[in-house]
């Protein structure tokens, strides 16, 4: 049995859980998800990806170590179109019928 008959086609979520530190007041964040997407593994493998890039940052800001962790932290939010402190997004506004290759 492979994972994609396990997972139903709809109904799937991700749910996250908390529980307020001092009132003990419980909060459920029940987010849905398309399993055709988690099975190709973008969701799964950009949420990895923006953990570990936090924590290369906070190491980062701790230690005062820049060059692999630059290094590191730029490639894995290129590979997964994530922002962090190296690498941002450009909005570009591209009229109908005009060619962005000029």
């Amino acid at each position: 049995m492979s994972i994609s008959e396990d997972l139903p086609e709809e109904g799937c979520q991700l749910i996250f859980q908390a529980e307020h530190p001092f009132t003990g007041k419980r909060i459920d964040i029940k987010i849905p998800l398309d399993s055709k997407r988690v099975l190709r593994g973008s969701l799964i493998h950009k949420l990895s990806a923006r953990s570990r890039i936090r924590e290369l940052e906070e190491q980062s800001s701790n230690n005062n170590k820049g060059g692999n962790v630059e290094q590191e932290v730029t490639r894995l939010a290129l590979n997964n179109n994530l922002m962090s402190t190296y690498t941002s997004f450009v909005a570009v506004h591209q009229p109908k019928g005009e060619n962005m290759s000029k």
